[in-house]
């Protein structure tokens, strides 16, 4: 039980954290590049900040899960659509950062 609270709150903190980037893509790096095109670092802070709920979400459901078959006894279920839609949006963002990062 005190694995999935542990990887739980780990979820946690990797969603904190890219709430953190969105942040700072999302309004610090505008302020301090001067842009005065600072659309599309807002969508990509959102983006971010999103990623980041859904990171939340996760790490809940799956300790819920953990503990449901630890409970019943049975095996751990992955729902494989979450953990790919986790994984296209983390590459979109990493490739809509990086293209920002070399076309501004």
């Amino acid at each position: 039980m005190l694995a999935a609270e542990r990887t739980q709150l780990a979820w946690w903190r990797t969603g904190f954290a890219v709430l953190a980037v969105g942040l700072a893509v999302g309004k610090i790096i505008p302020q301090l590049s001067g842009d005065e095109v600072i659309w599309p670092y807002t969508v990509i802070g959102v983006g971010f900040g999103l990623f980041a709920v859904a990171l939340t979400l996760q790490g809940t459901r799956r300790r819920h899960d953990v503990e449901q078959s630890l409970r019943t006894g049975e095996p751990v279920q992955t729902n494989h659509l979450v953990q790919w839609a986790l994984t296209v949006s983390a590459t979109v963002l990493a490739l809509a950062t990086t293209a920002m990062i070399i076309f501004n």
